[in-house]
């Protein structure tokens, strides 16, 4: 066998396995980080989506519009919240997820609005029977649902990316220490020939002498 073919051979598995153990490492982080915050602000939405459902549902029971004061920040932190979560999965898988979950949450705040519209003209009857319709209450409970399915079902791809990043690495660790171990076999190679080497040198050298003398 070629020492230096193999030698060759071993330096480029070391290289691309070096590689490959930083890309894997900087995608691990990267997925990582943005599915930590996707998870954290479909958490926000839901705390944002139950604390809007009672915030209208106690002002109507109890036909008092300042227990809706703190609706417009409530309803800003859920929009920022959707919006972060659609910024963060433009090229994931779970795109088409989380569309449906801006879609449904927009209808959601149009019927709301007409609901607050209402209260405010003190139509209190009208706005209990639209809020407690059962096309509203069907659909803000399903939305309710779709983010805490998303949120499993993110959870779940997470750790089989997760997965196969550990795989990758083993992979990358295991063709290192095989390019470790063809180069120090290079080296032994090497240091037997370059003995042989000497020796034959020495052996030509004193045959030579031989020679001389006998002339």
């Amino acid at each position: 066998m070629n020492i230096r073919n193999v030698l060759r051979v071993a330096v480029l598995i070391l290289i691309l396995t070096t590689g490959l153990g930083v890309y894997v490492d900087l995608k691990d982080h990267e997925l990582h980080a943005r599915n930590v915050q996707i998870r954290s602000s479909l958490e926000q939405a839901l705390r944002a989506k139950a604390e809007h459902s009672s915030m209208l549902l106690i002002a109507v029971l109890e036909r008092n519009i300042l227990r809706t004061r703190r609706y417009e920040k409530v309803n800003g932190d859920l929009e920022r919240a959707m919006r972060t979560v659609a910024e963060l999965n433009r090229d994931l898988k779970f795109s088409d997820e989380i569309r449906a979950l801006l879609v449904r949450q927009r209808q959601l705040q149009a019927a709301e609005a007409g609901i607050l519209e209402l209260m405010r003209s003190g139509q209190w009857t009208q706005a209990r029977e639209a809020l407690l319709d059962a096309d509203f209450v069907r659909s803000a409970l399903m939305h309710e649902i779709d983010i805490e399915t998303t949120v499993g079902a993110m959870s779940s791809e997470l750790a089989d990316k997760t997965d196969l990043f550990d795989m990758l690495r083993l992979i990358s660790v295991a063709l290192r220490l095989a390019s470790l171990a063809l180069l120090l076999w290079v080296g032994f190679a090497y240091s037997r020939q370059l003995v042989a080497e000497v020796l034959r040198q020495t052996r030509l050298q004193a045959d030579l002498g031989a020679s001389q003398q006998a002339l």
